[in-house]
């Protein structure tokens, strides 16, 4: 049990740790652990959502990339370009 605990902790840090280094470079508001895990669950969120919703490949593609980078500017407080 307690190497899955461990597993899910390295799984969450490979995933979020890059979020932060990344926000970090280009200058955000926000740039601590919390922000950045709220950021990718959103972002998992929404890739969840939209290849439910939409049947085109190239579509789901698009709108997550898009919305997603909407989601990382809003809350990580960046711009969106």
């Amino acid at each position: 049990m307690l190497q899955l605990i461990f597993m899910f902790i390295a799984v969450v840090a490979a995933m979020v740790v890059p979020v932060m280094i990344a926000a970090r470079m280009v200058g955000a508001e926000r740039t601590g652990f919390g922000t950045a895990l709220i950021a990718v669950i959103l972002q998992a969120v929404l890739s969840v959502v939209v290849r439910f919703a939409a049947q085109d490949q190239l579509l789901v593609v698009v709108v997550a990339v898009i919305a997603g980078s909407a989601i990382y500017s809003f809350v990580l407080g960046t711009s969106f370009l």
